[in-house]
């Protein structure tokens, strides 16, 4: 991928996750009960707190979502944005563009969804 294109990309990413800390953090601050176990030390708790927080701030879609924009962030930085990670072939600029954090092309995405398909469901009660 050009070098420009990247850096659009990019941007497109910051600007969702930008988006999505910030709607947890409104979120966070409506609601501030929070419980914290102990953790090995001051960075780990750090971390874990910020994690625990995001996640009961934001849907699990939500979550879901900023994991995906920060696998692409990284993939940017790490020059492998934008190639499926089952077929290990380029997901089409125009798919990138709809969902810029898109980790499988749309052939590989519609096989996965229907082997998931054919899985058994549990049970629901």
């Amino acid at each position: 991928m050009k070098q420009n294109q990247s850096e659009q990309f990019l941007n497109k990413l910051l600007e969702i996750k930008s988006s999505i800390v910030s709607g947890s953090e409104t979120k966070q601050s409506a609601n501030r009960k929070f419980e914290s176990g102990p953790a090995a030390d001051i960075s780990d708790e750090a971390v874990e707190t910020y994690s625990k927080e995001l996640r009961m701030n934001i849907g699990e879609q939500e979550w879901q979502k900023l994991k995906l924009v920060e696998l692409a962030i990284e993939n940017i930085k790490n020059d492998c944005y934008g190639i499926c990670t089952e077929c290990e072939k380029p997901i089409p600029k125009a798919r990138l563009e709809v969902m810029p954090f898109a980790i499988h092309c749309v052939q590989c995405l519609s096989k996965l969804e229907e082997e998931n398909r054919k899985l058994p469901q549990e049970p629901t009660i």
